[in-house]
């Protein structure tokens, strides 16, 4: 099992990556069902971390981020 990734978990920050990691699949176009499905996680684990209800491990935010298609700079922000 993999640790989450720490230096987000708490409050305002966890929160800020939460808010980030459901705008960048925003504007990918994708829905929480399709991305859950191209990183294989469920639908309902993007839900909550979107919310900020859980918090990713640094490979699901890499898988995230790959997933979206995300810039260099968002990769970085959220890496």
């Amino acid at each position: 099992m993999t640790r989450p990734f720490s230096a987000w978990a708490l409050g305002e920050n966890r929160q800020r990556l939460a808010e980030e990691l459901k705008r960048a699949r925003s504007i990918s176009g994708l829905s929480g069902r399709d991305l859950a499905q191209r990183i294989e996680i469920s639908q309902s684990k993007v839900s909550r971390l979107e919310s900020g209800a859980a918090v990713p491990s640094l490979p699901e935010v890499r898988a995230w981020a790959e997933a979206v298609d995300a810039s260099q700079d968002v990769r970085e922000y959220l890496l």
